[in-house]
């Protein structure tokens, strides 16, 4: 729901979903981002230490950008 109110669309593509050792975590929020976007390609991926030092543990992230 927060990314529709952001505008997210069909025009965007949601690149990935990073997790600080949080692949339960990360899952989930794909399968509900697939919910609200289906036609989207979603890849999970690892944080690199530098994102998870300045999101600490078991933060997960999603990144979307315009088409």
């Amino acid at each position: 729901d927060r990314l529709k109110s952001k505008g997210v669309d069909a025009e965007h593509y949601i690149m990935h979903v990073s997790h600080a050792d949080a692949i339960g975590d990360a899952e989930y929020v794909v399968g509900l981002l697939q919910e609200a976007f289906p036609d989207m390609e979603i890849q999970i991926l690892d944080l690199s230490p530098a994102f998870v030092t300045q999101g600490g543990p078991k933060c997960v992230a999603v990144q979307y950008c315009i088409r």
